[in-house]
C-alpha cells in the first residue's frame, strides 16, 4: 500500500496516499502538487524498520526463504525512498541532517518546537482550546498556501486573478500536473519552512541502520548506510545538544537551536552513541514532575511549557 503511492521520479512517499484517486475532503488537498495521488509532505522514515520486522516475523515462523524474498522485493523501493532524503532533504554543506518542509511531516503537527511562533490564547479551558485549535489550523492552511505558491511560481510570483479563474489556464495546469513530482520541491520552499527535527533525524539514523541490515542480508551495499547513520547520529549528539539546559533541541533554517522542548527532545535515547551524561540528563527530566514526569507520562510537551494542557480539552492532540 505504501509503495503504490511512491513517486517514481524522486522516491517520495506521501503522508496521505489516496489509493482510490481524488480526495477533496481535506481542504489541504487544494495546495498539494498531486491531489489525485496524495499529500505533498512525507512522514517519519520508519519503513526500513517495518520491513525488517516483517522479515523477522517470517524467520520466527520458520520461513527464512520468505523473509529473504520479501526483503529482495522491497529493497529497490526502500533504497529509492531513503535516497530521496539524501538527494532532497539533507542540509547540504557537509551536514547529513535532514530537514522537514512542513510540521505535519513529524506526526506532531502542533508541537511548538516545530512552530515556536504558533499563536496561543491563554487558558486551559475548553473555549481557549477550541480557539487555539482554530488558530492552529488557520496557520497551517496559510503555510500550505505559501509552500504551494513558492513551489509553483518561484520566479513568476503569484498568478493573476485571470490565471486562477480562467478555464483554459486551469485546464493547462491540470495537464501539467499529470507529470509533476508529488512533493513541494524542497529547494524552492526552503525559505518558507525548514526545520531539523530531533525525533525525525533520530528515526532517520535508526532506519539507515536497518537499511544496512537489509543490505547485508541481501549481500548489497555493505557499509553504505552504516557510515551515513553514524554521521547523522554524531550531528544530533553535538549540534542539537544544549549542555546548559541538558536537553536536545530542533534546529531552524540557519542551524540555530529552537529552544523549545517537547517529547522529540527525548528521542536521542534511542541512539547507541549517546553519552552517559546526556542520557542521565534526559532520564532526570523524564522523572521530574516539572518536565515529563506527569501522572500520565510522557506528555507531548513538558509540564513547564505554556503550551501544556493538563486536561483533555483542546481539539488537537499534541499538547498534553
Amino acid at each position: 500500500s505504501l509503495f503504490n503511492g511512491q513517486d517514481s521520479q524522486t522516491g517520495f512517499i506521501p503522508n496521505m496516499n489516496y489509493l482510490t484517486g481524488h480526495n477533496w475532503r481535506d481542504v489541504e488537498a487544494l495546495t498539494f502538487k498531486r491531489p489525485d495521488i496524495g499529500s505533498s509532505y512525507i512522514q517519519p522514515p520508519v519503513i526500513a524498520w517495518g520491513a525488517w520486522e516483517i522479515s523477522e516475523a517470517y524467520e520466527k515462523q520458520g520461513k527464512p526463504s520468505e523473509a529473504k524474498r520479501f526483503l529482495a522485493e522491497t529493497h529497490d523501493k526502500l533504497s529509492s525512498f531513503y535516497g530521496y532524503f539524501e538527494k532532497y532533504r539533507e542540509n547540504g554543506n557537509g551536514s547529513k541532517l535532514v530537514g522537514n518542509i512542513h510540521p505535519h511531516e513529524t506526526g506532531r503537527d502542533s508541537d511548538p518546537s516545530l512552530r515556536p511562533d504558533l499563536p496561543l490564547i491563554p487558558g486551559k479551558g475548553r473555549l481557549a482550546g477550541l480557539a487555539n485549535g482554530i488558530l492552529d489550523y488557520g496557520t497551517i492552511l496559510k503555510l500550505n498556501t505559501q509552500l504551494y505558491m513558492h513551489d509553483q511560481y518561484p520566479e513568476k510570483g503569484r498568478p493573476t486573478v485571470r490565471d486562477i479563474v480562467s478555464f483554459k489556464k486551469r485546464k493547462e495546469r491540470k495537464e501539467q500536473r499529470k507529470d509533476a513530482r508529488y512533493d513541494w520541491d524542497p529547494e524552492k520552499v526552503k525559505d518558507v519552512y525548514w526545520v531539523n527535527d530531533v525525533m525525525f533525524n533520530v528515526l532517520y539514523a535508526n532506519n539507515l541502520q536497518y537499511m544496512e541490515k537489509i543490505g547485508q542480508e541481501l549481500g548489497k551495499e555493505k557499509g553504505k548506510y552504516e557510515s551515513k547513520a553514524q554521521k547523522v547520529e554524531q550531528e544530533i549528539l553535538t549540534k542539537m545538544w544544549n549542555e546548559e539546559d541538558g536537553i536536545f533541541y530542533n534546529l531552524d533554517q540557519n542551524g540555530k537551536q529552537i529552544k523549545v522542548a517537547s517529547v522529540a527532545s527525548l528521542f536521542p535515547l534511542m541512539l547507541d552513541g549517546i553519552s552517559e551524561h546526556q542520557a542521565t540528563k534526559l532520564v532526570e527530566k523524564m522523572e521530574d514532575p516539572e518536565w515529563f514526569g506527569t501522572p500520565f507520562p510522557i506528555p507531548s510537551v513538558p509540564a513547564n511549557s505554556r503550551h501544556y494542557h493538563p486536561h483533555y480539552t483542546e481539539p488537537r492532540l499534541w499538547k498534553r
